[in-house]
């Protein structure tokens, strides 16, 4: 979808918030927590992508050290879930 076009419908209404400034907490949403140590999780942002068209959307992690980061805490789809 980051190529403006719809993998479902083929739609090219596409919108994004990619690169919408941040203020404050408005847009906590754009974030997920992942543990990081013992008391204070980390932030991960990313952005969304809408078809407008048919409403499907997509998120992508911008940082490559934050998708690592994910990587090492969730469990790789396909697998049965094991605790970390």
């Amino acid at each position: 979808m980051t190529d403006g076009v719809c993998p479902k419908c083929g739609s090219n209404e596409i919108y994004t918030d990619a690169g919408m400034p941040k203020r404050g907490n408005v847009f906590v949403h754009k974030k997920v927590a992942v543990k990081a140590g013992i008391f204070a999780p980390h932030l991960v942002e990313f952005d969304n992508y809408l078809c407008a068209r048919c409403g499907y959307m997509e998120q992508y992690v911008r940082n490559s050290a934050d998708r690592q980061r994910l990587v090492e805490n969730w469990t790789r789809a396909g697998q049965e879930f094991r605790m970390r």
